[in-house]
């Protein structure tokens, strides 16, 4: 069987990882050949006999949108490739016949959140506006696959009588290096969008300094000197340039390795899908101190090993932060797992 699959805008951050965990998988389901359609920069870390790959520059939004309109279905028509199924990873729907599978792993339709045109035009633009394009070419026997069960109730809500289902992520560490010891550092891997909410740590850290109670606590996130000037700002009006350390993009292992070397993951992201770090950390049984919201909640269920502080609220951080530097972590490898898994997503397919 011949399957197509739009991931032509999965670049980057946790989309990148959809993408590669795909990947992954397609690769052990030798019955299908995927057409992949890729960023043209994407470089598969492997050969595979089952999956051809096919870079595209799609990067602005009117490229997307021509592509989803017309020029999918038309590069399958004219390369004559009679395809089986359709799969989009990047959350819209795709103007075809095929039967197709949506991976809906964009949150920012469905949140409670709202942005202000003000403060955030781009931001409040995408939001009253991305549904559209998510769900334009549905057709009856349109399937949805999301991460979470609150986005899931978010979608029945928008589009009743619609299939969908959850699978969630994988979650697969590689060989954890037991002699690593954590040192007085907090991870925090996010890109610099606002919502991500680096501010709340910065001024949680702030409290702490002024207060004589900060010692030698690092920040580390995975940003780069300049990438965000509001980040580099906040640092500076904080006066903890001394404390946060820039680690910049990171390899899968190395970002493992990095949860590793630190006494916690902060997570005050209060607008995710899913959160892919929390689900890795607690993996590795490690504290973790995130956002009081319903995704984190729906990704740690059942998981001890957190506390939870509400996004703005600077005190409760400052409180569970502190708290983390003096408390010991058990450093052991837990057995955090989700009982779906990539092979509940390839059954769609069939």
């Amino acid at each position: 069987m011949k399957v197509a699959v739009n991931a032509t805008s999965l670049r980057v951050g946790g989309a990148l990882t959809i993408l590669n965990q795909f990947v992954f998988n397609a690769a052990l389901n030798k019955k299908y050949i995927f057409y992949i359609f890729v960023d043209h920069d994407f470089v598969p870390e492997n050969r595979y006999d089952n999956i051809i790959f096919i870079a595209l520059k799609k990067r602005t939004w009117l490229s997307r949108i021509v592509w989803d309109f017309y020029g999918f279905d038309k590069y399958l028509k004219i390369n004559n490739l009679k395809v089986s199924k359709v799969v989009s990873l990047q959350n819209t729907s795709i103007n075809t016949e095929i039967d197709q599978v949506v991976y809906l792993h964009q949150p920012l339709p469905f949140t409670s959140h709202r942005f202000s045109f003000f403060t955030d035009s781009k931001m409040f633009c995408y939001q009253r506006f991305y549904s559209f394009f998510i769900f334009l070419f549905y057709r009856e026997n349109t399937k949805t696959v999301v991460q979470t069960n609150w986005m899931k109730d978010k979608f029945i809500e928008m589009k009743p009588g619609k299939f969908i289902t959850v699978i969630k992520p994988s979650i697969n560490l590689p060989n954890v290096d037991k002699t690593i010891r954590p040192c007085n550092h907090l991870i925090y891997p996010a890109s610099p969008l606002n919502y991500k909410n680096h501010r709340v740590i910065l001024q949680a850290m702030s409290k702490l300094k002024k207060e004589g109670n900060l010692y030698d606590l690092q920040f580390n996130v995975t940003l780069s000197p300049g990438e965000s000037s509001s980040f580099d700002n906040l640092v500076e009006e904080n006066n903890l340039k001394n404390h946060v350390i820039y680690l910049g993009k990171l390899s899968y292992d190395q970002m493992i390795q990095e949860y590793q070397k630190s006494i916690a993951l902060v997570f005050p992201s209060y607008i995710e899908t899913f959160g892919l770090p929390l689900a890795e950390a607690a993996s590795l049984n490690m504290k973790i101190i995130a956002s009081d919201e319903n995704f984190a909640r729906d990704v740690l269920k059942g998981y001890k090993n957190v506390t939870f502080a509400k996004y703005n609220d600077v005190t409760q951080w400052c409180h569970l932060i502190s708290k983390a530097m003096n408390t010991t972590s058990e450093g052991k490898t837990s057995d955090f797992s989700y009982k779906s898994n990539w092979n509940d997503f390839f059954q769609l397919l069939e």
